[in-house]
């Protein structure tokens, strides 16, 4: 399969293995949907430590790299080159010769720590134009694998335009779909299934009965139907033949699964038909009943930029946000999606306006889903636009921003606070938040599956044990140095962790 190089490459292929783990800190809200303010290289990083293979559905509308959104590089990557970039505008094609392995290299690393998110049953849809489209179809191949690619969606985006470059107006837009292993999408159908006197309670419908052959490509489905009851017949067409053959023709008959004109007048036919039973569809069909397969020919009620425009202009009173998708189109993705699993969690890790977030709450009224969603927006306006317009259209979060780096360059952060040191330590053993201070026992940072954890300032001596009050099945003690011996720790099931070497990165 070929790959893209690009300036950079070999510096961000792993470098979202590099980023210091924070917490994210909740500042307000008790809902388990999440907008997050920072970095979202940073927050994804941080939410793998919780979510990895949880998240169901992601959407994501990145930077186009038009060089004219003012977008700026700032991953902190260990290479001299790639420094000189942090913190400059990315100019356009004919100013900045690098402006495309910039933002392959801002793309990279997100879109590994979002492979590492998605659940195996999970799907990425990635909104793009021209300007990125064959690049990011590359990366994506080597991320997700080539046989994950599901399709290139498109999206008209706006009505034509007549002052145009070269007389043509390039009105559509594309939502590149990638699964992560076992993705299934869907969209409901209404079904329409008859009863009828002469199979009470088996509610059945009618398919046809002929298929996309040639009588020369099949020619033993190539016949005459002949109707039992009366001797009409039917012949077959030599551009699209019978989907039986004229030796199983007596088999389905005598099984009711041939209907004839005539034999049922609700039914107005002129050819005879196929009969399938519900009860058969709901067993082959199982979870999957009343759905079929999802087009990339997406319907017109997606709607355009100018009806996403629309929605912020009603929402905010004014033009807010600028060229936001429209919620219809993201729900509709979504939707199909989940059409199974409306529990599911959902991430937008460019948040920008909230559409994602409406798009969520919204389907969640429309189907009585349970839906979360998680929004990560580096700017400043994500608690007054893309958090305000969650609140707007009736959602409920919780918002939380970005805390220190436990590590800086493979050092524990000197300015951490103890409490934050604290909850990295219980965290980093157990993958639990610490349970709240129990003022009599200071040094016991909390217990999980009957494993005691507890931090000393300094030694780990027989007086410290004494200060040991809550017994358990077994200790781990995380203190600078320990002098009680090691026969003496496995008599009482004690596990010494010593700072910092044995404090576990993740």
């Amino acid at each position: 399969m070929p790959n893209l190089n690009f300036v950079g490459k070999s510096k961000v292929v792993n470098h979202h293995r590099e980023i210091s783990f924070r917490f994210l800190e909740k500042k307000y809200g008790s809902s388990e949907n999440m907008i997050i303010h920072g970095d979202n290289l940073l927050a994804l990083r941080s939410l793998l430590a919780t979510h990895r293979g949880k998240i169901k559905c992601i959407y994501i509308d990145p930077p186009y790299n038009t060089g004219n959104e003012g977008w700026i590089y700032n991953d902190n990557v260990n290479d001299p080159e790639i420094k000189t970039w942090i913190g400059k505008v990315v100019g356009d094609e004919e100013t900045d010769l690098n402006r495309h392995d910039k933002w392959l290299c801002m793309m990279y690393p997100r879109l590994r720590l979002l492979h590492e998110l998605l659940s195996d049953d999970g799907v990425i849809f990635i909104s793009i134009d021209d300007n990125e489209q064959a690049n990011l179809k590359l990366i994506c191949d080597e991320i997700f694998g080539r046989i994950n690619f599901v399709g290139a969606i498109p999206w008209r985006k706006r009505v034509s335009k007549s002052d145009v470059p070269h007389g043509i107006s390039q009105d559509f837009e594309y939502v590149m779909c990638y699964a992560k292993k076992d993705f299934q999408a869907g969209r409901r159908i209404d079904r329409k299934y008859f009863e009828s006197e002469d199979f009470p309670g088996r509610p059945w419908r009618t398919a046809t009965l002929t298929k996309q052959t040639t009588a020369a490509e099949r020619p033993n489905s190539f016949f005459s139907l002949i109707n039992p009851k009366n001797g009409d017949e039917y012949p077959a067409n030599p551009n699209r033949t019978w989907c039986i053959t004229k030796e199983t023709f007596q088999q389905y008959y005598d099984q009711d699964k041939i209907i004839f004109p005539g034999d049922y007048d609700f039914l107005k036919i002129s050819k005879p038909v196929m009969r399938y039973w519900k009860s058969d569809d709901e067993k082959k069909a199982g979870i999957n009943f009343g759905l079929t397969a999802a087009s990339t020919y997406l319907p017109p009620e997606v709607g355009m930029t100018q009806n996403g425009t629309k929605e912020i202009m009603e929402i905010f009173g004014e033009k807010a946000f600028n060229f936001p998708k429209p919620s219809t189109l993201i729900r509709h993705l979504i939707g199909i999606a989940t059409i199974t699993s409306p529990n599911s969690i959902i991430l937008d890790a460019f948040a920008g306006s909230g559409t994602t977030g409406q798009a969520v709450v919204e389907l969640n009224r429309e189907d009585q889903g349970s839906r979360k969603f998680i929004l990560i927006e580096s700017m400043d306006y994500c608690e007054s636009i893309t958090a305000e317009r969650v609140r707007r259209v009736g959602g409920d979060f919780s918002f939380y921003e970005l805390g220190d780096p436990i590590f800086i360059e493979d050092q524990l952060n000197p300015d951490l606070s103890r409490d934050q040191f604290r909850r990295y330590l219980f965290y980093s053993e157990t993958k639990k938040e610490i349970p709240p201070m129990n003022p009599d026992e200071s040094t016991l940072l909390g217990i999980h599956d009957g494993i005691a954890y507890h931090l000393f300032d300094s030694v780990l001596d027989f007086n410290s044990l004494n200060q040991i009050k809550t017994r358990s099945n077994g200790y781990v003690i995380f203190a600078e140095s320990c002098i009680i011996s090691q026969e003496t720790r496995d008599q009482f099931k004690i596990y010494f962790r010593k700072i910092p070497r044995d404090i576990r990165k993740i």
